[in-house]
């Protein structure tokens, strides 16, 4: 932490004793690394010049990390992570890391900061009360995350009821799209359907026998794609039906066909599902009928600033 000191770029005394805040770089970045989310860790640790890292260090001990990732092609970055130990929270330690990290955003040619936050569908956030004290405009919800077990839907008619699809529907897996079907989704994209809903994000990950297909007849019309999460979890991640079948209920029978295969495997016992903030039906269905009375409702709420007088 010696070498870190001595590269410090804002001396802050006059507000709180000893505290310095520096960039995090390649050469004290393993200092920040238990403050930071691991999925960020290898980013924090590899310093790209995209990234953009400020330490807050008191009494040479780490106790605060703000990153965000520069976006050069729109002039804006997004805040990746800031994080600051619970003893120091109430120093605003974590106003001073965003002040520091905006300045420099701004010297890098950044005029606006994007933010993303989890937060409880039924209490207001405290990151949404600090962002907001930062100068951020009040947060919007993206996308909701529904948490639970289904096993009441065993007993529920309305299950029962969607499950039921006209003959020349049918279900498959994933792992059953041939290299024709597969061609024409990927040609589809951004076409029929958003580039949001691709099956193909990340497909390395997905369950190929617990992601499902609907057919009507031979024409591929809708999926529903998922992946496991540790040994206990299922999520549901992406679910599609081609717009003339969306008003007929056969993307929830697609949805409860998932949910019957996932109950035959006594390891799966929580269900996870992202719905798009834009999707009103599915949200309604996934809190009247789907969701039961243990589950949990999650939103990832966006935000912003503009960080330069000029934007």
């Amino acid at each position: 932490m010696a070498m870190a000191m001595a590269m410090a770029l804002w001396n802050v005394r006059s507000m709180l004793p000893n505290l310095i805040l520096l960039h995090v770089t390649r050469e004290n970045a393993a200092a920040f690394l238990s403050l930071t989310p691991p999925d960020f860790q290898p980013r924090l640790r590899q310093a790209s010049a995209e990234l953009i890292a400020i330490g807050a260090v008191q009494n040479n001990r780490p106790i605060g990390v703000v990153m965000a990732e520069r976006r050069i092609s729109t002039q804006s970055a997004n805040l990746l992570s800031i994080f600051v130990t619970p003893a120091c929270r109430r120093d605003h330690i974590g106003s001073h890391l965003m002040r520091v990290l905006e300045g420099e955003l701004v010297k890098h040619g950044c005029g606006r900061l994007y933010v993303e936050f989890m937060a409880s569908a039924k209490e207001t956030s405290p990151f949404e009360v600090f962002f907001q004290s930062c100068g951020y405009a009040p947060s919007h919800p993206g996308i909701h995350l529904f948490r639970g077990t289904p096993q009441h839907l065993l007993e529920s008619s309305w299950y029962v009821r969607c499950r039921q699809l006209p003959p020349r529907f049918s279900i498959a897996t994933w792992s059953s799209t041939d290299t024709v079907e597969r061609a024409a989704i990927r040609q589809g994209e951004g076409v029929w359907y958003p580039p949001l809903l691709s099956p193909f994000v990340e497909e390395n990950a997905i369950d190929p026998e617990l992601s499902l297909v609907l057919r009507d007849q031979n024409d591929l019309v809708g999926w529903l794609i998922t992946e496991r999460m540790g040994e206990s979890a299922l999520l549901y991640k992406t679910m599609f039906v081609k717009k003339q079948h969306q008003r007929m209920g056969r993307g929830l029978a697609l949805f409860a066909e998932g949910i019957r295969r996932m109950m035959q495997i006594p390891d799966l016992t929580e269900a996870l599902c992202f719905v798009e903030g834009t999707n009103k039906p599915m949200l309604q269905a996934m809190r009247r009928r789907i969701m039961g009375p243990d589950s949990q409702e999650h939103i990832l709420r966006r935000t912003y600033k503009n960080i330069d007088s000029k934007s």
